[in-house]
This record gives C-alpha cells, structure tokens and sequence, in this order.
C-alpha cells in the first residue's frame, strides 16, 4: 500500500494519547472508527473506546489487560504523545487517509463494473453514479448547538426573508400550508379522475410564472398529453380541442406555445422511474427547485413487500426534498374503501397502503368533488372543488374550497 495512504507514525500517536489523557483526547472518538486504522491498532482504538465508553479507568495496566497486548508495548505508544490537539489532528489525518483508500476502493470496484460485459449499459451507468455519489457521506458531519439556528431564524425573520414557500398559485391554500415549501413532501390525494394530476400541473404553471425551473415525473400519462394539458391551462382553449387539432386551433395556441417553450418546466415520463433515478437526475440538473411525481403507487422497486416497498419510496421522496433542500409534490390514489361508505370525503385511512404515506408526508391534501359521486346529469362545464388539508405538520388543518373547469383542468380560487 503506498504509505501516503494510510501512517503508522499517526495511528501510533493517536493510540498513544488515549493511552496517557483519554478525557483530553475523547474528540478523538468523534472522529475515528475502527475501520480507519490501516493497521491491527484500529483493534487497540476500538477496545480503549469501549473502556471509555463504560467509564472504565484507562492506563497501560488495564489496557494492557484489555487488549491482551504487552504494557511495554503499549508504553511505546505513549512517547508520541505531545498535546491533545497534535494528536486530534493526527486522527484528522488518519481519517483523511481513510477516505482515500475508501475512494480508491469505490475506483476499483467501478473498472469492475465497466468491464463485466453482461450488464446493459443503463444498468452500469447507475451504478456507477451510485458508487461516486455515494462518496458524500464521507463529508464532515457533526451536531450543532440550537443557537446557530436560532440566529439564522433571527436574521430570516428581520431581513422578512420568512420561510415561506413557493405559492401553489391557491392564496387559502398558501395561508395554512405556507406554501410549497423547500425540504417538504406533500401528498395529493384522491380517487381517480377527481383532478390530482390536473392540480399540480397548475402549481408548476404558478412555479414557471415565477421563473422557478421543476421538473414532473409522469408514471401514467405520456409527455404529449402533459403538454397538451398545460398548453390549454394556459391558452384556455378545451383539451379536446387541442386533441382533435385544426388550423384555427393551431392560430389560437401559437402564443402559448411561445409561452411555454420558454418556461422552466421539465418533464420524464419513464414508467421505469425510481427515487434514486430522480436523485440521479437531480444531481446532474441543479437548476430544479421542486419535483413532481405522478403517481407514487406506479413505481416499482422489486419488493415483493408492496406495503413496505411503498414506505420505503415515500421515505426516499422525503429524503430527497431535504437532502436537495425543494419540495416534493407526490400524487397518491386512495382506496376504494372510500367508495363503500355513504359520506364520500376522503379520509386518511383511504390512502392505498397509507401506513408510510400518512406517516412521512408533511402535508397531505385530499381532493373532493360532489359531482364525481352525483347521479345527476353532469353538465356542469366548472365545479367546486374541496381540498382537505388532512395532514400539516407545521400548520393548521382545515378545507379550502376551489372551482375546477373541466375543459382545460383550470384550477381557480373558489
């Protein structure tokens, strides 16, 4: 091993100072695992550790009893010792050196994969992004003390520079959520055709309106028929018109093809798409500031578990809203359980597999139409729309009303 990979000298001397002033050295244990040593010491650290640890008394005579390793040798540990910073810095180094051949390994292990033929090409280069990105955990980490967070709340809230999101395009909706704000996972819920994928398409319209780029992930419908839905959110012109097409149609919407072409909206509609596809996309376009995914109960990630498996992609979408610091907007269909009582409302219990849902969500809306469930002729070009803030959790409950024109999937403040 090329010894500017790893340092005896630093590994002795750290090993040293716990030996002779452990209390003085304990950042130490921060700092180093017992894997970071690149030789048999890392056995000593680990075993002083677990003394320390149970407030056992740490000499060269109980070490010595301890490791099972002679106090003379040990005795020739400690004449590295100098200062407890010199040594805390040595264990900085040792932990340096440890990401390095952590980092080489991750290099060999990728000439592996780029080398085994029998794997697609799609498979090898998400593997490969996985095994580079992973090496962010390696990043310095620690606690901080509430105070520096309280400061940094102090000067948001002096410099009005509040902690509210980007608005929903819903003023009601805004004043009890916040809006959709960054770090969140918000649910849209409801049965189908209600108008979930309808309801996020207008936030990204209101999110393109402020020049702010967010990108849908469409599991169910194809990217034209997303296009056609926002081109008539934003010309007004019927979907199926724009479906049906002529030229006077096409000379009514050339304004909002325009429009649209110029705004920061992306679209994927993969049926195969996975969180860690999205982190994956996500690490390579910084530019989005908020995701979409419609619907979470179409991706798969080959867990025979479906309730589990769901849990486990609702958590990686909160992962993914905190660890790129954006909300996560996710479309969610609720059970037929709904169907069976007579008050039709949705509740909570209705999400489909709604244990992980309910459970990670920070906000969970559920979308109610009455018309959806009349037996009455429908007629009725716009209709109103209940949204019941069922889960908020950093704000207040409650059901707004909206108006929803069917033609174009327009929603308005009711």
């Amino acid at each position: 091993m090329n010894n500017t990979l790893y340092s005896q000298e630093f590994e002795e001397a750290v090993i040293g100072g716990l030996l002779t002033d452990p209390e003085a050295c304990s950042e130490i244990f921060e700092i180093l695992e017992k894997d970071d040593f690149y030789t048999d010491l890392g056995d000593i650290f680990n075993t002083i550790r677990h003394m320390w640890e149970e407030n056992t008394a740490v000499s060269l005579i109980t070490a010595s009893e301890a490791t099972g390793r002679p106090s003379s040798l040990l005795a020739q540990f400690t004449y590295k010792y100098t200062t407890p910073t010199a040594t805390i810095a040595c264990a900085r180094k040792i932990k340096e050196k440890s990401i390095l051949r952590k980092i080489l390994k991750v290099c060999e292990d990728i000439q592996q994969i780029i080398l085994d033929s029998t794997k697609p090409f799609s498979e090898i280069l998400e593997e490969v992004e996985r095994r580079v990105f992973n090496l962010g955990e390696y990043s310095d980490e620690t606690i901080r003390h509430i105070k520096e967070y309280i400061e940094e709340l102090s000067r948001k809230i002096k410099g009005e520079e509040i902690t509210r999101g980007y608005s929903s395009s819903f003023k009601e909706l805004d004043s009890l959520t916040g809006g959709l704000r960054k770090g969140e996972l918000i649910i849209v819920a409801s049965r189908p055709s209600v108008g979930k994928t309808a309801l996020i398409l207008n936030m990204m319209m209101k999110l393109a309106e402020e020049n702010i780029p967010s990108v849908l992930f469409s599991l169910e419908m194809d990217a034209l028929s997303i296009a056609t839905r926002m081109i008539s959110l934003s010309s007004g012109i019927p979907i199926f018109e724009l479906r049906n097409g002529s030229k006077e149609v096409y000379q009514k919407a050339l304004e909002s093809f325009a429009y649209l072409s110029s705004c920061p909206i992306f679209i994927n509609d993969s049926t195969l798409i996975t969180p860690s596809k999205i982190k994956s996309l996500l690490r390579r376009h910084k530019e989005i500031r908020a995701v979409f995914v419609d619907y979470i109960q179409l991706i798969k990630m080959g867990d025979d578990n479906r309730v589990l498996e769901l849990s486990n992609i609702v958590r990686d979408l909160k992962s993914i809203a905190r660890e790129f610091d954006i909300p996560v907007v996710a479309v969610s269909q609720l059970s037929r359980a709904v169907e069976q009582r007579q008050n039709k409302r949705p509740q909570l219990s209705d999400l489909r597999e709604s244990g992980g849902i309910e459970q990670t969500a920070d906000i969970v809306l559920l979308l109610y139409r009455d018309d959806y469930y009349s037996k009455k002729e429908k007629t009725e070009d716009t209709v109103p729309v209940e949204i019941d803030i069922a889960k908020n959790r950093n704000g207040p409950l409650g059901v707004i009303k909206l108006m929803f024109e069917k033609k174009t999937n327009k929603f308005t403040n009711g």
